[in-house]
Protein backbone atom coordinates (compact mmCIF):
# COMPACT_ATOMS: atom_id res chain seq x y z
CA UNK A 1 0.00 0.00 0.00
CA UNK A 2 1.44 3.34 -1.18
CA UNK A 3 1.35 5.98 1.26
CA UNK A 4 0.06 9.43 -0.02
CA UNK A 5 1.51 12.21 1.66
CA UNK A 6 -1.20 15.46 2.34
CA UNK A 7 1.47 18.51 3.05
CA UNK A 8 -0.60 21.15 4.58
CA UNK A 9 0.48 24.98 5.59
CA UNK A 10 -2.37 26.30 7.82
CA UNK A 11 -0.02 28.54 9.72
CA UNK A 12 -2.10 31.19 7.75
CA UNK A 13 -5.11 31.99 8.42
CA UNK A 14 -6.67 32.73 4.92
CA UNK A 15 -5.51 28.99 4.22
CA UNK A 16 -7.59 27.35 7.23
CA UNK A 17 -10.55 29.97 6.32
CA UNK A 18 -10.56 28.57 2.55
CA UNK A 19 -10.48 24.58 3.80
CA UNK A 20 -12.91 25.28 6.21
CA UNK A 21 -15.14 27.40 3.45
CA UNK A 22 -14.26 24.07 1.34
CA UNK A 23 -15.49 21.82 3.70
CA UNK A 24 -19.30 23.50 4.12
CA UNK A 25 -19.11 23.69 0.26
CA UNK A 26 -20.01 19.96 0.59
CA UNK A 27 -22.06 20.23 3.66
CA UNK A 28 -24.50 22.60 1.90
CA UNK A 29 -24.45 21.00 -1.37
CA UNK A 30 -28.05 19.52 -1.61
CA UNK A 31 -29.69 22.73 0.03
CA UNK A 32 -27.42 25.01 -2.10
CA UNK A 33 -28.58 22.94 -5.31
CA UNK A 34 -32.10 23.35 -4.30
CA UNK A 35 -32.16 27.21 -3.68
CA UNK A 36 -29.85 27.46 -6.73
CA UNK A 37 -31.12 25.06 -9.11
CA UNK A 38 -34.64 23.92 -8.22
CA UNK A 39 -36.49 26.63 -6.82
CA UNK A 40 -36.14 28.77 -9.25
CA UNK A 41 -37.97 26.56 -11.39
CA UNK A 42 -40.74 25.04 -9.70
CA UNK A 43 -41.73 29.41 -8.67
CA UNK A 44 -41.65 29.72 -12.66
CA UNK A 45 -43.80 26.48 -12.80
CA UNK A 46 -46.27 28.12 -10.42
CA UNK A 47 -46.11 31.40 -11.94
CA UNK A 48 -46.89 30.26 -15.54
CA UNK A 49 -50.32 31.02 -16.97
CA UNK A 50 -52.83 28.23 -16.04
CA UNK A 51 -53.12 26.67 -19.63
CA UNK A 52 -49.28 26.68 -20.09
CA UNK A 53 -48.96 25.35 -16.38
CA UNK A 54 -51.77 22.37 -17.56
CA UNK A 55 -49.90 21.72 -20.62
CA UNK A 56 -46.11 21.17 -19.06
CA UNK A 57 -47.43 19.35 -15.85
CA UNK A 58 -50.10 17.00 -18.29
CA UNK A 59 -48.02 16.57 -21.32
CA UNK A 60 -44.58 16.96 -20.46
CA UNK A 61 -45.10 16.14 -16.89
CA UNK A 62 -42.24 18.47 -15.84
CA UNK A 63 -43.64 18.23 -12.36
CA UNK A 64 -42.07 15.10 -11.97
CA UNK A 65 -39.00 15.47 -13.76
CA UNK A 66 -38.97 18.66 -11.34
CA UNK A 67 -38.91 15.72 -8.59
CA UNK A 68 -37.00 13.42 -9.98
CA UNK A 69 -34.23 16.07 -10.47
CA UNK A 70 -34.60 16.75 -6.59
CA UNK A 71 -34.07 12.84 -6.33
CA UNK A 72 -30.99 13.02 -8.23
CA UNK A 73 -29.69 16.13 -6.57
CA UNK A 74 -30.41 13.58 -3.05
CA UNK A 75 -28.17 11.12 -4.03
CA UNK A 76 -24.78 12.98 -5.65
CA UNK A 77 -25.18 14.79 -2.06
CA UNK A 78 -24.93 11.60 -0.36
CA UNK A 79 -21.67 11.29 -2.17
CA UNK A 80 -20.96 14.98 -1.22
CA UNK A 81 -21.55 13.73 2.36
CA UNK A 82 -19.32 10.81 2.43
CA UNK A 83 -16.59 13.01 1.33
CA UNK A 84 -16.77 15.70 4.12
CA UNK A 85 -17.02 12.82 6.55
CA UNK A 86 -13.82 11.55 4.99
CA UNK A 87 -11.71 14.82 5.31
CA UNK A 88 -13.08 15.84 8.41
CA UNK A 89 -12.01 12.93 9.83
CA UNK A 90 -8.53 13.39 8.04
CA UNK A 91 -7.93 17.05 9.19
CA UNK A 92 -9.83 16.52 12.31
CA UNK A 93 -6.38 17.74 14.26
CA UNK A 94 -6.61 21.18 11.34
CA UNK A 95 -10.21 21.81 11.92
CA UNK A 96 -10.71 21.08 15.44
CA UNK A 97 -14.36 19.60 16.36
CA UNK A 98 -16.64 22.41 17.14
CA UNK A 99 -18.31 22.14 13.55
CA UNK A 100 -20.20 25.86 14.29
CA UNK A 101 -17.18 27.98 14.20
CA UNK A 102 -16.83 27.02 10.13
CA UNK A 103 -20.94 25.59 9.16
CA UNK A 104 -22.28 28.00 6.53
CA UNK A 105 -18.58 29.82 5.86
CA UNK A 106 -19.42 28.61 2.36
CA UNK A 107 -19.94 31.34 -0.10
CA UNK A 108 -22.04 30.61 -3.42
CA UNK A 109 -18.85 30.31 -5.25
CA UNK A 110 -17.46 28.18 -3.18
CA UNK A 111 -20.66 25.98 -3.49
CA UNK A 112 -19.86 26.84 -7.03
CA UNK A 113 -16.83 24.70 -6.96
CA UNK A 114 -18.16 21.80 -5.37
CA UNK A 115 -20.50 21.39 -7.90
CA UNK A 116 -18.34 21.64 -10.37
CA UNK A 117 -15.65 19.21 -9.09
CA UNK A 118 -18.14 16.56 -8.38
CA UNK A 119 -19.61 16.78 -11.90
CA UNK A 120 -16.13 16.52 -12.93
CA UNK A 121 -15.86 13.42 -11.39
CA UNK A 122 -17.65 11.71 -14.36
CA UNK A 123 -14.95 12.46 -16.66
CA UNK A 124 -11.70 11.53 -13.94
CA UNK A 125 -13.42 8.41 -12.13
CA UNK A 126 -16.27 6.65 -14.03
CA UNK A 127 -16.10 4.08 -16.33
CA UNK A 128 -17.70 6.08 -19.26
CA UNK A 129 -15.31 8.85 -18.96
CA UNK A 130 -12.49 6.68 -20.36
CA UNK A 131 -12.51 7.85 -24.06
CA UNK A 132 -12.49 11.45 -22.88
CA UNK A 133 -9.90 11.26 -20.42
CA UNK A 134 -8.05 9.11 -22.36
CA UNK A 135 -7.93 11.72 -25.29
CA UNK A 136 -5.50 14.04 -23.09
CA UNK A 137 -3.57 11.36 -20.77
CA UNK A 138 -2.01 8.71 -23.19
CA UNK A 139 0.34 10.78 -24.86
CA UNK A 140 1.39 11.90 -21.75
CA UNK A 141 1.64 8.65 -20.36
CA UNK A 142 3.34 6.89 -23.35
CA UNK A 143 5.78 10.00 -23.23
CA UNK A 144 6.59 9.32 -19.32
CA UNK A 145 6.82 5.49 -20.20
CA UNK A 146 9.59 5.95 -22.64
CA UNK A 147 11.56 8.47 -20.68
CA UNK A 148 11.67 6.54 -17.19
CA UNK A 149 12.85 3.51 -19.03
CA UNK A 150 16.55 5.48 -19.47
CA UNK A 151 18.15 3.75 -16.38
CA UNK A 152 17.60 4.47 -14.13
CA UNK A 153 15.02 3.16 -10.77
CA UNK A 154 11.60 4.30 -11.40
CA UNK A 155 10.75 5.60 -8.17
CA UNK A 156 13.70 7.86 -8.65
CA UNK A 157 11.70 9.47 -11.69
CA UNK A 158 9.97 12.45 -9.58
CA UNK A 159 6.90 13.78 -11.67
CA UNK A 160 5.16 17.02 -10.54
CA UNK A 161 1.36 17.77 -11.84
CA UNK A 162 0.26 21.39 -11.44
CA UNK A 163 -3.36 21.99 -11.58
CA UNK A 164 -4.15 18.18 -10.73
CA UNK A 165 -7.79 18.43 -9.91
CA UNK A 166 -9.48 15.26 -9.42
CA UNK A 167 -6.30 13.41 -9.82
CA UNK A 168 -6.88 10.71 -12.25
CA UNK A 169 -3.92 11.67 -14.25
CA UNK A 170 -2.01 11.68 -11.07
CA UNK A 171 -3.31 8.03 -10.28
CA UNK A 172 -1.87 6.67 -13.63
CA UNK A 173 1.33 8.54 -13.23
CA UNK A 174 1.81 6.37 -10.18
CA UNK A 175 0.76 3.48 -11.88
CA UNK A 176 3.79 3.90 -13.95
CA UNK A 177 5.80 2.91 -10.88
CA UNK A 178 6.74 6.53 -10.77
CA UNK A 179 7.51 9.46 -8.01
CA UNK A 180 4.71 11.80 -8.65
CA UNK A 181 3.83 15.26 -6.74
CA UNK A 182 0.12 16.52 -7.30
CA UNK A 183 -0.05 20.26 -6.46
CA UNK A 184 -3.56 22.22 -6.57
CA UNK A 185 -5.15 25.23 -5.14
CA UNK A 186 -8.64 23.99 -4.83
CA UNK A 187 -9.24 22.62 -1.09
CA UNK A 188 -12.57 20.48 -2.60
CA UNK A 189 -10.27 19.06 -5.02
CA UNK A 190 -7.97 18.18 -2.61
CA UNK A 191 -10.77 16.89 -0.78
CA UNK A 192 -12.06 14.96 -3.28
CA UNK A 193 -8.24 13.21 -3.95
CA UNK A 194 -8.02 12.26 -0.03
CA UNK A 195 -11.22 10.45 -0.56
CA UNK A 196 -11.07 8.87 -3.75
CA UNK A 197 -7.12 7.66 -3.16
CA UNK A 198 -7.90 6.47 0.54
CA UNK A 199 -10.82 3.71 -1.04
CA UNK A 200 -9.95 0.31 -0.83
CA UNK A 201 -13.51 -1.71 -1.79
CA UNK A 202 -15.71 -2.37 -4.88
CA UNK A 203 -18.21 -1.38 -2.56
CA UNK A 204 -17.48 2.12 -2.19
CA UNK A 205 -18.92 3.18 -5.42
CA UNK A 206 -21.31 5.14 -5.12
CA UNK A 207 -23.67 6.68 -7.98
CA UNK A 208 -23.66 10.11 -9.61
CA UNK A 209 -25.56 12.71 -11.48
CA UNK A 210 -23.21 14.49 -13.36
CA UNK A 211 -26.18 16.44 -15.13
CA UNK A 212 -28.95 16.88 -13.01
CA UNK A 213 -28.24 20.79 -12.73
CA UNK A 214 -27.75 21.14 -16.45
CA UNK A 215 -30.69 22.38 -17.96
CA UNK A 216 -29.59 22.81 -21.77
CA UNK A 217 -28.49 20.94 -25.23
CA UNK A 218 -30.08 17.65 -23.87
CA UNK A 219 -31.72 15.28 -26.74
CA UNK A 220 -33.88 13.87 -23.46
CA UNK A 221 -34.79 14.04 -20.20
CA UNK A 222 -32.76 10.42 -19.79
CA UNK A 223 -29.86 12.13 -21.24
CA UNK A 224 -29.98 14.96 -18.41
CA UNK A 225 -30.84 12.34 -15.39
CA UNK A 226 -28.38 9.36 -16.29
CA UNK A 227 -26.50 8.29 -13.69
CA UNK A 228 -23.01 6.73 -13.42
CA UNK A 229 -20.47 5.10 -10.64
CA UNK A 230 -17.63 6.13 -9.52
CA UNK A 231 -15.00 5.69 -8.91
CA UNK A 232 -14.25 2.72 -11.47
CA UNK A 233 -10.73 1.96 -9.62
CA UNK A 234 -9.42 2.09 -6.09
CA UNK A 235 -6.11 3.51 -5.11
CA UNK A 236 -6.44 1.93 -1.69
CA UNK A 237 -3.37 4.45 -0.37
CA UNK A 238 -3.25 5.49 3.25
CA UNK A 239 -3.50 9.01 3.44
CA UNK A 240 -1.31 10.65 6.12
CA UNK A 241 -1.84 14.60 6.97
CA UNK A 242 1.19 16.52 7.32
CA UNK A 243 0.44 19.97 8.77
CA UNK A 244 2.30 23.38 7.89
CA UNK A 245 4.62 21.09 5.50
CA UNK A 246 6.29 19.50 8.65
CA UNK A 247 6.96 15.83 8.06
CA UNK A 248 10.15 14.58 9.92
CA UNK A 249 9.40 11.33 8.07
CA UNK A 250 9.25 12.48 4.67
CA UNK A 251 11.87 13.54 2.09
CA UNK A 252 12.39 13.52 -1.24
CA UNK A 253 11.78 9.84 -1.77
CA UNK A 254 8.18 9.80 -1.19
CA UNK A 255 6.23 8.06 -3.46
CA UNK A 256 2.93 9.90 -3.74
CA UNK A 257 2.23 13.31 -2.24
CA UNK A 258 -0.18 15.97 -2.20
CA UNK A 259 0.37 19.87 -2.28
CA UNK A 260 -1.94 22.78 -1.60
CA UNK A 261 -0.99 26.26 -2.96
CA UNK A 262 -0.07 28.60 -6.06
CA UNK A 263 2.31 26.41 -8.43
CA UNK A 264 4.46 29.83 -8.59
CA UNK A 265 5.30 30.26 -5.04
CA UNK A 266 6.03 26.71 -4.19
CA UNK A 267 7.47 25.50 -7.08
CA UNK A 268 9.84 28.69 -8.24
CA UNK A 269 11.77 28.96 -4.85
CA UNK A 270 15.65 27.95 -4.52
CA UNK A 271 14.13 24.70 -2.24
CA UNK A 272 12.38 23.30 -5.48
CA UNK A 273 15.50 23.98 -8.39
CA UNK A 274 15.96 20.56 -9.84
CA UNK A 275 13.59 18.29 -7.78
CA UNK A 276 11.81 16.85 -10.83
CA UNK A 277 12.33 14.51 -13.74
CA UNK A 278 9.30 16.06 -15.33
CA UNK A 279 6.66 18.61 -14.73
CA UNK A 280 3.32 17.71 -16.57
CA UNK A 281 0.24 19.73 -17.49
CA UNK A 282 -2.74 18.91 -18.46
CA UNK A 283 -5.56 21.56 -18.74
CA UNK A 284 -3.71 24.04 -17.16
CA UNK A 285 -1.17 26.29 -18.59
CA UNK A 286 -3.91 28.70 -19.42
CA UNK A 287 -4.75 29.30 -16.08
CA UNK A 288 -1.27 31.42 -15.98
CA UNK A 289 -1.60 34.95 -14.95
CA UNK A 290 1.58 35.66 -17.20
CA UNK A 291 2.78 32.37 -19.29
CA UNK A 292 6.27 33.93 -18.45
CA UNK A 293 6.17 33.09 -15.11
CA UNK A 294 4.95 29.39 -15.72
CA UNK A 295 7.60 28.91 -17.78
CA UNK A 296 10.24 29.89 -15.72
CA UNK A 297 8.76 27.64 -12.19
CA UNK A 298 8.86 24.58 -14.73
CA UNK A 299 12.13 25.26 -15.81
CA UNK A 300 13.54 26.26 -12.08
CA UNK A 301 12.12 22.61 -10.63
CA UNK A 302 13.30 20.39 -13.05
CA UNK A 303 16.40 18.50 -12.90
CA UNK A 304 18.72 18.78 -15.87
CA UNK A 305 17.66 16.46 -19.12
CA UNK A 306 14.06 16.86 -17.51
CA UNK A 307 10.92 17.01 -19.26
CA UNK A 308 7.84 19.44 -19.32
CA UNK A 309 4.64 17.43 -21.28
CA UNK A 310 2.18 19.79 -21.74
CA UNK A 311 -1.32 19.18 -23.33
CA UNK A 312 -4.27 21.16 -23.90
CA UNK A 313 -6.01 24.59 -25.37
CA UNK A 314 -5.32 28.06 -24.75
CA UNK A 315 -8.24 29.93 -23.59
CA UNK A 316 -7.28 32.42 -21.52
CA UNK A 317 -10.00 34.37 -21.47
CA UNK A 318 -13.39 31.63 -22.63
CA UNK A 319 -16.15 34.39 -20.84
CA UNK A 320 -14.82 36.46 -24.24
CA UNK A 321 -16.32 33.44 -26.44
CA UNK A 322 -18.56 31.94 -24.41
CA UNK A 323 -21.69 30.49 -24.29
CA UNK A 324 -24.28 33.43 -24.85
CA UNK A 325 -27.64 33.16 -22.78
CA UNK A 326 -26.68 32.08 -19.93
CA UNK A 327 -29.85 31.33 -17.55
CA UNK A 328 -30.08 31.13 -13.65
CA UNK A 329 -29.42 27.56 -12.98
CA UNK A 330 -27.90 26.92 -16.30
CA UNK A 331 -24.45 24.39 -15.14
CA UNK A 332 -22.52 24.78 -18.05
CA UNK A 333 -18.34 24.79 -18.92
CA UNK A 334 -18.38 28.50 -17.69
CA UNK A 335 -18.92 27.22 -14.31
CA UNK A 336 -16.17 24.53 -14.59
CA UNK A 337 -13.71 27.61 -16.13
CA UNK A 338 -14.34 30.09 -13.67
CA UNK A 339 -14.21 27.30 -10.93
CA UNK A 340 -10.42 26.23 -12.40
CA UNK A 341 -8.95 29.57 -12.77
CA UNK A 342 -10.74 31.72 -9.89
CA UNK A 343 -7.48 32.04 -7.59
CA UNK A 344 -5.34 32.26 -11.02
CA UNK A 345 -6.44 35.53 -12.62
CA UNK A 346 -6.69 38.86 -12.26
CA UNK A 347 -9.53 41.02 -10.17
CA UNK A 348 -11.93 41.21 -12.95
CA UNK A 349 -10.62 36.96 -13.99
CA UNK A 350 -8.78 37.73 -16.69
CA UNK A 351 -4.86 37.26 -18.12
CA UNK A 352 -2.40 39.70 -18.24
CA UNK A 353 -0.90 37.72 -21.27
CA UNK A 354 -2.63 36.27 -23.96
CA UNK A 355 -0.16 34.05 -26.42
CA UNK A 356 -0.54 32.07 -29.19
CA UNK A 357 0.72 28.77 -29.57
CA UNK A 358 4.09 30.14 -31.87
CA UNK A 359 4.85 32.48 -28.62
CA UNK A 360 4.41 29.64 -26.57
CA UNK A 361 6.75 27.54 -27.82
CA UNK A 362 9.45 30.92 -28.31
CA UNK A 363 8.52 31.61 -24.25
CA UNK A 364 10.07 28.15 -23.62
CA UNK A 365 12.88 28.38 -26.32
CA UNK A 366 14.01 31.74 -24.36
CA UNK A 367 13.18 30.32 -20.79
CA UNK A 368 16.36 27.66 -21.81
CA UNK A 369 13.71 24.61 -23.15
CA UNK A 370 15.24 22.61 -26.17
CA UNK A 371 11.15 22.10 -28.19
CA UNK A 372 11.46 18.46 -29.05
CA UNK A 373 7.73 17.57 -30.10
CA UNK A 374 4.86 19.81 -30.69
CA UNK A 375 1.55 18.40 -32.28
CA UNK A 376 -1.61 20.47 -32.69
CA UNK A 377 -3.76 17.62 -33.73
CA UNK A 378 -3.65 14.98 -30.86
CA UNK A 379 -7.46 14.59 -30.68
CA UNK A 380 -10.51 15.80 -29.04
CA UNK A 381 -11.22 16.23 -25.59
CA UNK A 382 -13.59 18.46 -24.11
Amino acid sequence: MTVCVVRLNLSCASERDSLLRALDSFRQYKANAICTYLQPRQLRLESLPPSARSFLVEELSYDRVLHRIEDAISVNASLASDILCNASALLASAIGQDTGLWKGTATDFDCSVARSCMRALFRDWSLEGVAERSAAHRPILDVLRQESDHGKQKCDFRVLVPGAGLGRLVHAVEQLGLSVEANDMSYQTLMIRMYLFGLEEKNAQKPLYPWALSFSNHLSRQDQLRNVMVPDVYPSNKIKIAENNNDPEGNSTERLVFTIGDFIELYSSPASMNAFSAVVTCFFIDTSLNFLDYASTAHNCLREGGIWINIGPLLWNTEENGPAGNKEGDTDEQESWNAQRHQSRTADGTSLVELTAEEVLLVLQKTGFVIEQADSNIGNSS
